[in-house]
Protein backbone atom coordinates (compact mmCIF):
# COMPACT_ATOMS: atom_id res chain seq x y z
CA UNK A 1 0.00 0.00 0.00
CA UNK A 2 1.45 3.33 -1.02
CA UNK A 3 1.78 6.30 1.52
CA UNK A 4 0.38 9.73 0.77
CA UNK A 5 3.66 10.31 0.49
CA UNK A 6 4.88 8.15 -2.51
CA UNK A 7 1.00 8.97 -4.01
CA UNK A 8 1.95 12.81 -4.13
CA UNK A 9 5.02 12.28 -5.31
CA UNK A 10 3.97 10.04 -8.40
CA UNK A 11 1.04 12.70 -9.11
CA UNK A 12 3.81 15.16 -9.58
CA UNK A 13 5.78 13.09 -11.75
CA UNK A 14 2.94 12.99 -13.71
CA UNK A 15 2.11 16.62 -13.96
CA UNK A 16 5.37 17.24 -14.76
CA UNK A 17 5.36 14.91 -17.92
CA UNK A 18 1.87 16.65 -18.91
CA UNK A 19 2.32 18.89 -22.26
CA UNK A 20 0.80 22.20 -21.89
CA UNK A 21 -0.46 23.05 -25.56
CA UNK A 22 -0.27 26.78 -26.51
CA UNK A 23 -2.71 28.32 -28.21
CA UNK A 24 -2.36 30.04 -31.42
CA UNK A 25 -0.57 33.66 -31.57
CA UNK A 26 -3.68 35.46 -32.98
CA UNK A 27 -1.35 38.28 -34.18
CA UNK A 28 -1.89 39.10 -37.84
CA UNK A 29 1.71 40.63 -38.19
CA UNK A 30 3.05 37.19 -36.59
CA UNK A 31 1.17 35.40 -39.67
CA UNK A 32 2.35 37.99 -42.32
CA UNK A 33 5.80 37.78 -41.39
CA UNK A 34 5.31 33.58 -41.21
CA UNK A 35 4.44 33.30 -44.96
CA UNK A 36 6.95 35.49 -45.85
CA UNK A 37 9.32 33.49 -44.63
CA UNK A 38 7.67 30.72 -46.20
CA UNK A 39 7.99 32.24 -49.45
CA UNK A 40 11.87 32.78 -49.12
CA UNK A 41 12.28 29.41 -48.34
CA UNK A 42 10.26 28.01 -51.17
CA UNK A 43 12.16 30.30 -53.63
CA UNK A 44 15.43 28.88 -51.72
CA UNK A 45 14.13 25.76 -52.63
CA UNK A 46 13.27 26.82 -56.49
CA UNK A 47 17.33 28.18 -56.63
CA UNK A 48 18.05 24.69 -55.10
CA UNK A 49 16.04 22.90 -58.00
CA UNK A 50 17.46 24.86 -60.65
CA UNK A 51 21.17 24.70 -59.45
CA UNK A 52 20.83 20.64 -59.95
CA UNK A 53 19.15 21.00 -63.24
CA UNK A 54 22.19 22.81 -64.50
CA UNK A 55 24.41 20.27 -62.73
CA UNK A 56 22.99 17.24 -64.32
CA UNK A 57 22.47 13.66 -63.38
CA UNK A 58 25.64 12.80 -63.49
CA UNK A 59 26.92 15.05 -60.71
CA UNK A 60 24.14 14.47 -58.31
CA UNK A 61 21.99 16.78 -60.01
CA UNK A 62 18.52 14.62 -59.58
CA UNK A 63 19.40 14.25 -55.75
CA UNK A 64 19.82 18.01 -55.26
CA UNK A 65 16.31 18.67 -57.29
CA UNK A 66 14.49 16.77 -55.33
CA UNK A 67 16.18 17.92 -52.37
CA UNK A 68 14.87 21.06 -53.22
CA UNK A 69 10.96 20.09 -53.64
CA UNK A 70 11.11 18.45 -50.71
CA UNK A 71 11.82 21.66 -49.10
CA UNK A 72 9.43 23.28 -51.36
CA UNK A 73 6.47 20.47 -50.13
CA UNK A 74 7.65 21.10 -46.26
CA UNK A 75 7.20 24.70 -46.77
CA UNK A 76 3.79 23.96 -48.46
CA UNK A 77 2.41 22.08 -45.67
CA UNK A 78 3.69 24.38 -42.85
CA UNK A 79 1.51 27.17 -45.11
CA UNK A 80 -1.44 25.20 -44.71
CA UNK A 81 -0.77 24.15 -40.91
CA UNK A 82 -0.98 28.11 -39.92
CA UNK A 83 -4.52 28.49 -41.95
Amino acid sequence: MATARQRQDKMNYENSLSINVQPKDPSKRHFYISLIKSAVRMVAGASIMIGGYYLGPQDWGLYIMIGGGLLILAEVLGVLEEL
